[in-house]
């Protein structure tokens, strides 16, 4: 296939061999994506599988030209800093210097000191913006703290009154006997709810608890004063209820 043109990428496969070799474009006709290969070896991709290589890429020199509103003025600065900033800056430093100084122009400016700047990208705080979310975040939630405590002090006697009527209620509870004792059923709580074996008494036809007959000592019975009920002695009793006699 023919050349194309030269890319300023170079070969991932060479680089791993320690060679230098730029990419170029390769044409083609067939509906494939575009298609890359180096130079020196023809180590062949697709392109977008290349780039997800992150290939090496050729540093571009770039001129800085001074611009019409700018004046040059001499400055102090330890050698030192120098040579720092201009390793770390090493095509945009005057650019770089220029839109330092007229920030400092602006009285609204803050700045960092380095150390702070550690401690503060540690925390996930690396830029300006990233400040400014903080700000922002944390006037969210004191509005939102302010608007809790106006709530509590609103519901607040509500609370007061609850906490009183639990209060009374866990004291009668305590107050009341056990339902069992050590797997037993406490014996100071009344019958209720049970469904005794009940018999007809002979001599006033009342209904009693079978076990007055049993041990022969049948309960002090004081009669209902009311009128009759209607019905007769033979009448079907319930299933619980035996006669006696």
């Amino acid at each position: 296939m023919p050349g194309g043109d030269i890319l300023p990428l170079y070969c991932v496969a060479c680089d791993k061999q320690g060679i230098s070799s730029k990419m170029m474009r390769v044409l083609h006709s067939r509906g494939e994506g575009m298609q890359v290969k180096c130079i020196a070896q023809g180590h062949q991709y697709n392109y977008e599988t290349f780039m997800r290589l992150n290939p090496r890429k050729e540093q571009l020199a770039l001129t800085e030209k001074m611009p019409p509103s700018c004046v040059i003025q001499q400055v102090w600065v330890h050698p030192e800093a120098w040579a720092m900033l201009m390793k770390r800056f090493p095509q945009t430093l005057m650019t770089t210097l220029c839109a330092t100084i007229t920030a400092l122009a602006d009285p609204d400016t803050v700045m960092v000191e380095g150390n702070y700047a550690r401690e503060m990208r540690e925390l996930g705080v690396e830029r300006g913006r990233d400040v400014l979310g903080l700000a922002k975040r944390n006037k969210e939630m004191s509005a939102e703290l302010e608007e809790m405590r106006i709530r509590e002090r609103a519901l607040a006697p509500l609370l007061k009154a609850l906490g009183g009527a639990v209060g009374v209620q866990q004291a009668t509870a305590q107050q009341e006997p056990t339902a069992s004792v050590d797997g037993h059923r406490n014996p100071e709580l009344p019958a209720l709810g049970a469904q005794e074996q009940l018999v007809e008494d002979p001599e006033t036809g009342l209904l009693v608890p079978a076990s007055e007959f049993e041990t022969g000592q049948p309960r002090q019975v004081t009669l209902p004063q009311h009128p009759p009920m209607v019905g007769s002695v033979n009448e079907p009793r319930p299933p619980f209820v035996r006669r006696i006699g």
